[in-house]
């Protein structure tokens, strides 16, 4: 059974990741902007740039109706909100809270937006914790407004993981410069040989937004048409979205069923996988052992039943092999 429309259905359904709800402020400033706004963890030349010149800045810092720490900082018409959430958050589509990662060993993602650019950070040391964090859209260019909501991502965490007695592992200098910007895709589309006859990158009519880097904390790659690179639809599912996961703790904390599968790769030879490792699976990731290695597999496709098992065969093979199995 073709199930191409249910998931791009699903795929499409609008995540809001911010708590709705009334806010009880314990805390608000009006005026300059404070050299350590939110829990005194943002500088205000992170900001400087990039709220209007004319207004009073306004902080406000509280929980909202979930007891989930808050803080909004306005300029104007200009706002952005931080929350540090508490997990497991059991997010149905958690793989699109995030598009693109903020690289490395940074636990996290951001997705931009027509109207906001969000994002989020796992809190590790924190034991269940996630900071939430939303700027306005760029315009045209998303890279400034991914650049500050990956900054303030940081620069909350950093705080919040010396208040719960942890290190900082999150240093700003660690944050790669983050391309959103989809290119032609490879003759291989994203780097996984296999994928079926639909997904040929010699095609001239698709385009691929990210990489599969198997050493970063989350790396993700999407296939997607030509024709949707120049729009919000370059960051939804496209016809193929991969995304690997490091830490099962990120998975547990955002995922509402977790690992549905454990696949064990030998040295030397390919994933012996059978129709329950291959079957679709909405929110479910697939857990890859190569001997004492482990990575967490999430894949979406828009294809038929045949299609998504035969990329799925693809994706797994190319993890083990990456792992150094296979």
């Amino acid at each position: 059974m073709d199930r191409s429309a249910k998931r791009l259905a699903a795929a499409a359904a609008v995540l809001i990741l911010v708590a709705a709800g009334c806010m009880i402020w314990a805390a608000q400033h009006t005026g300059g902007l404070p050299d350590r706004a939110c829990w005194g963890s943002i500088k205000a030349r992170d900001l400087e740039n990039a709220a209007p010149r004319n207004g009073a800045w306004k902080v406000k810092e509280g929980t909202d109706h979930r007891g989930d720490a808050t803080c909004t900082i306005r300029k104007g018409d200009w706002t952005t909100t931080v929350t540090v959430m508490k997990t497991p958050l059991r997010t149905h589509l958690w793989w699109q809270l995030g598009a693109v990662p903020l690289g490395g060993r940074l636990p996290g993602m951001v997705k931009p937006g027509e109207k906001r650019t969000d994002g989020w950070l796992y809190l590790g040391p924190c034991g269940n914790r996630i900071v939430n964090a939303d700027v306005p859209s760029s315009g045209t260019d998303d890279r400034a407004s991914i650049d500050l909501t990956a900054r303030l991502l940081l620069a909350v965490g950093d705080t919040r993981i010396r208040d719960c007695g942890g290190q900082t592992p999150f240093p700003a200098a660690h944050l790669q410069e983050l391309d959103p910007r989809p290119r032609n895709a490879d003759p291989t589309p994203c780097g996984i040989p296999g994928l079926p006859p639909s997904l040929d990158g010699n095609g001239e009519d698709l385009a691929q937004l990210g990489a599969i880097d198997i050493a970063d904390a989350i790396s993700r790659c999407a296939v997607i048409k030509r024709e949707d690179a120049a729009g919000s639809a370059a960051f939804g599912p496209g016809l193929l979205g991969v995304t690997v996961v490091h830490d099962p703790k990120v998975v547990d904390a955002l995922s509402p069923t977790g690992i549905r599968a454990t696949v064990t790769a030998t040295r030397g030879a390919q994933l012996v996988l059978n129709d329950e490792d291959l079957r679709y699976d909405r929110d479910g990731v697939t857990e890859v052992v190569c001997g004492t290695e482990r990575r967490y597999v999430h894949l979406i496709t828009a294809g038929t039943d045949a299609d998504h098992a035969h990329s799925k065969r693809a994706v797994l093979n190319l993890v083990a092999e990456d792992l150094g199995c296979g």
